[in-house]
This record gives structure tokens, sequence and C-alpha cells, in this order.
């Protein structure tokens, strides 16, 4: 197998998890490189973590060159207990503070299980990049929706699009910079990238809580549980019941088999429950981390290994369940090419009306971004 070079700028260090998250095997690893650009939001736990996990068992060779284009603001964060990371990485983003935090990170290097190279760098190393992920921007507080970051990303959005556009980047862009749908769809048309090769990571996080809330409603493992979010990454976002599955068998029919148990599981519980679950991890903790981290790994992994893998994104839409000019969460098929296929699958009228109204929503504020943006 060939060396592949991964350039990533602007993205949580756990996307190194692509090297730890399981998939593939050792002897299909071996000549596998990387180079990881980061800015914004980062942790010295997730760094750990991503580089200790499974690296050293499943790819021995694997070596990892990490470029810090930003200050690594989440590092200092994690160190000193600052609960505002927002405000730290708005104070630590001058090009002293990158190189501080890519020297104090790379003092580790001795005991790491890979080899690793940390320097701070910059935009041009974009220039011939497979993927950059755009992590930017601040961590939700408590009692904000998604939507309430807005004003916030398109200011720092008007910072990064000229920078971008003075490079060479011509690789795939993943952005996790919340309100997702709004932020990735305006990357996308900004920057004239082809609809497949720009998105957010859309309800990828909501699906995965879907899955663990399902798990501790029903009892079945998670990895057996058939589930996923469409539309907003946001309060609009929808469960289609209908799509849910256990071992192949739909939900609605072990409901019907069920119904003192697994019958009294509503739709809109489910539905409460999963909006409500990343506000609930920032009450307790100011903010959210390891889900979205492994998410973005999952997803650069299926990129890097063309894995053909099914995960819900949000892409532009152009015609698909019925919806034009928006972004939205849907089921797609990811290779080495990016998205290659929408999966559209068939939905309840219910689960229809409920999506359009999501991407009216996601509408409204693409309509915003565009006269802020111009």
């Amino acid at each position: 197998m060939k060396k592949k070079v991964l350039s990533v700028l602007m993205v949580f260090m756990m996307c190194l998890g692509l090297a730890g998250c399981g998939g593939g095997s050792n002897s299909a690893s071996d000549d596998i490189s990387g180079k990881v650009s980061l800015n914004g939001s980062t942790s010295m736990e997730k760094f750990v973590n991503a580089l200790s996990e499974g690296i050293k068992e499943q790819y021995p060779n694997l070596q990892l060159e990490a470029q810090f284009t930003g200050s690594g603001a989440g590092l200092e964060a994690v160190a000193s207990k600052t609960t505002d990371i927002g405000d730290s990485s708005r104070a630590l983003t001058d090009e002293e503070k990158a190189k501080s935090q890519a020297l104090d990170l790379d003092d580790m290097g001795a005991c790491l299980p890979a080899k690793v190279v940390i320097r701070s760098g910059s935009y041009e190393d974009l220039d011939d990049a497979d993927i950059l992920v755009n992590a930017i921007g601040r961590s939700r507080k408590e009692g904000e929706t998604r939507l309430d970051m807005f004003g916030d990303s398109m200011e720092r959005l008007k910072d990064i699009i000229p920078k971008i556009q003075d490079t060479k980047f011509r690789g795939i862009l993943i952005s996790i910079t919340n309100p997702a749908d709004v932020v990735g769809e305006c990357l996308r048309k900004a920057l004239g990238i082809e609809r497949f090769r720009c998105f957010s990571t859309g309800t990828s996080l909501d699906s995965l809580r879907i899955k663990r809330i399902l798990e501790e409603k029903t009892g079945y493992h998670r990895n057996s549980i058939e589930a996923f979010c469409m539309g907003e990454h946001g309060d609009s976002q929808i469960v289609p019941l209908s799509r849910v599955s256990v071992g192949g068998k739909p939900f609605a029919k072990l409901q019907k088999e069920y119904p003192d148990t697994l019958g009294k599981i509503t739709i809109e519980d489910l539905q409460d429950e999963v909006r409500q679950a990343g506000m609930t991890v920032i009450i307790g903790k100011k903010s959210t981390e390891f889900g979205i981290g492994i998410a973005l790994s999952e997803i650069v992994k299926s990129i890097v290994y063309d894995e053909k893998r099914i995960w819900p994104l949000s892409v532009h839409l152009d015609g698909e369940y019925g919806q034009k000019d928006v972004a939205a969460g849907v089921p797609t098929v990811i290779g080495a090419d990016g998205i290659e296929e929408i999966v559209e699958m068939d939905l309840t009228e219910e689960e229809k009306s409920q999506f359009a109204h999501s991407c009216d929503v996601i509408r409204g504020y693409l309509k915003k971004a565009k006269e802020m943006l111009s």
C-alpha cells in the first residue's frame, strides 16, 4: 500500500483516532504516515488518548506530523482548568503562542508510542493537503442553541475564508464548527468546492447519541441498532423512527411484540433526549469533545481507507429528499472522494414534513449568512 499523507487544518486532535479507532490490519497500514495541521480548540487529553490508544498495536510504523497554525488554546484550558475555552482561544491566536504550544507538546515525544513531529505551521501547508477540517470557534455555552453561535461563527469565517482562498488547497473539506449545516455550506459556496467534497459532520454526533439512548432504553447493544438523525444538527433535527431497526428487525415491530416495555418508548421522548444530549454534557463539563472527536476520526478514516461506509453528513441537497438549495444531514456513502452517494430512504409522510421543516430552519440562516458574508 502506498504511503498516504493526510493533511488536516484546524482539527480536534481526536482526528488522530483514525490511527487507533479500529479498521484495517497491521499489514495494510504499515506504510501510512500522517500530516496534521491544527488551528482552534484542542485538548491535551484528546491528544494523548488519540496517539496512545491502539496505535502501538495496530499501526507500529505510523508516523504523524502535527503542525500548529493556531494556539491550541484547549490544551492550556485543560492544564489550567480554564472553563471558557472560547475566550482562551481568542486570546491565544498569535504566532508566538502557536510556537510555544507546539514546543510544549513536542516535549512529550519521547514518551509517545509513535513518532510524532510537532511544529507551528501556516495556511501555506494547505497547498498539498488532502483533507482540511474546519474546527474554528468557541464552545457552546449553557442555555445556548447551536444557532445562537451563528454570529460568532460568521465573523470567524470572514477571517479564514480569504486565507484559504489564497492557498492552492484542492482537497476535501470537512467542517465541524457550529451551526454545522450553515457553516459547512457557507464554506462550500465561498470556496467554490464541489458539494460532495465540502460538507459538515451534521447529524453524525446526534446519530451516535440516538444509538446510545436506544441502548439505554432497550438493553440491546448499540452496535446492533440501526438508527440515525436527519436535518439540522440542532433543535429541529429528526429521528426517522420508521428506519430504526435492531438486528435487522424494524423497531416498530419490536414495539408491538413488547408493548409493556419497548412499546412505551415514544418518538417524542427519543427526539427530546437526543436534542438535549449535548446541553447535558455542556452543563456538566462546559464543552463536548469526545463524541465529535470520534465521529470526525471515523469520517476521516473512511476517506483514507476508501471504506464506502454509510454515515450521516450534512451535504448540499439538489433534489434529494425533495429539497434544494440547502445543506442538511442525510445518510451518505463516504469513500476516497469524500461523499460518493446520498442514500435516499423511504420516510413516512410525517417524517418528510419534519425533515422539510428542519431544512427551512437551515435555509433561514443561510439567507442571513449570505447577507453577513457578502
